[in-house]
């Protein structure tokens, strides 16, 4: 009797992650990246993003006008607290009255609503993620009286 036999099948290759793996993971990882900071713009469309802060004032995931009363009202405080300074290892208190010290609420909103909308993708993909580990601060918009502060 006579047996034959196939041949051997080559040895499955033990696969192991391939370039080609990788590309396609990172790939995909940039489309939904991409697909989050799309989304995240478009959900907050009149609001101001997640992760937001003016001083210490928390104005994240808030509408316009909601953002506009409190920083209003951050900027009444404001008015009411001496402003404390140094120069020249020099102590230096001012009452902010005098000084005319004045918070522009629209200007603040605006900016508050300019963070983290930015026209460049990788930007505004990696401000979604990086609101969401540490928030973003931004500066108000201070005018004051600079012949009364000399």
């Amino acid at each position: 009797m006579t047996v034959t036999a196939d041949p051997p099948a080559p040895a499955a290759r033990a696969r192991g992650m391939q370039w080609s793996d990788v590309a396609w993971v990172a790939a995909v990882a940039v489309v939904v990246l991409l697909f989050m900071g799309v989304a995240e713009r478009i959900a907050y469309r009149g609001r101001v993003m997640p992760g937001i802060k003016i001083d210490t004032l928390d104005v994240s995931s808030e509408r316009e006008l909601t953002a506009y009363a409190a920083i209003q009202r951050f900027g009444r405080e404001l008015a009411r607290e001496p402003i404390h300074g140094s120069t020249n290892g020099h102590q230096l208190v001012a009452d902010p009255t005098s000084l005319h010290l004045r918070i522009d609420a629209r200007a603040t909103v605006r900016r508050a609503r300019e963070a983290g909308r930015s026209r460049n993708p990788i930007s505004q993909v990696l401000g979604t993620l990086l609101r969401h580990v540490r928030p973003d601060h931004v500066k108000p918009v201070v005018t004051f009286d600079a012949s009364a502060a000399d």
